[in-house]
């Protein structure tokens, strides 16, 4: 790729606002999801949904799957255990 030094910078300024917005909206949405499991007020379970493709003589085939459970965590530790 050619051009100058300015080039990478005036992309970058243009493609600010969007970040931005994206990162508002990401930070906005955390902050509900993080009040709403730290405030339950019903019993509640987790539905971990998975989509299994297996391909058996050449034939692509998708299985769904769904594991329902008690551990009302949503972290990255809790979905690599239900993986």
């Amino acid at each position: 790729m050619e051009g100058t030094v300015d080039d990478p910078l005036k992309d970058l300024e243009e493609q600010m606002p969007f970040f931005l917005e994206h990162v508002f909206a990401k930070r906005r949405q955390a902050r509900f999801f993080d009040d709403k499991t730290e405030h339950l007020t019903k019993d509640q379970v987790s539905l971990f949904t998975v989509a299994i493709w297996t391909k058996n003589k050449g034939e692509n085939t998708c299985g769904s799957y769904v594991i329902d459970s008690d551990e009302l965590r949503h972290d990255k530790k809790s979905v690599a255990v239900f993986t």
